[in-house]
């Protein structure tokens, strides 16, 4: 099957089937701890959606928001190690408009946020740096650089004692 299949077919899943990955797929030692860290993805496309949870699935609980109200709604109820954020969001809000928002409440402020877009060019990244993205990834994301990345994002945000 291919990974385009795969994502696909999560969408077709009941959602705890994918959500909580199997032990065999959380067996490969998650580098903060044995629980699944929760990463929230902030993305309006179903595809884009299905295709991060394949690919961060096994490694993370992954929770989606599609628009600015899922995006407060996840918030009220989890406090996720890492956002990544779709800076071309439909709706009311933008990604990036999200992001400030975002980090207007103090409480925030050690979460990292990702932007992701399709849209690479120095002034995108230089606004999605200024709204407050810790990295700007334009799209299509290379999977390991991305798993690499967030490894990173998280290690450094994850206090040690």
């Amino acid at each position: 099957m291919s990974e385009n299949e795969r994502a696909k077919s999560c969408l077709a899943a009941p959602p705890n089937d994918r959500d909580t990955p199997t032990e065999a797929e959380t067996s490969s030692a998650n580098p903060i701890s044995a629980q699944l860290l929760t990463l929230l993805v902030v993305e309006d496309d179903p595809d884009t959606q299905a295709f991060m949870k394949a690919l961060l699935g096994r490694y993370y609980q992954v929770v989606t928001a599609a628009s600015e109200e899922e995006f407060l709604a996840v918030l009220e109820r989890l406090t996720p190690c890492i956002i990544l954020m779709d800076v071309s969001l439909k709706g009311s809000q933008d990604g990036l408009t999200l992001t400030r928002q975002f980090r207007a409440e103090p409480r925030w402020n050690s979460i990292p946020v990702v932007a992701l877009t399709a849209h690479a060019t120095t002034e995108d990244r230089e606004r999605a740096l200024e709204a407050g993205c810790a990295v700007y990834v334009s799209k299509p994301v290379d999977r390991r650089r991305l798993l690499e990345l967030i490894r990173s994002l998280i290690v450094d945000a994850v206090p040690t004692n």
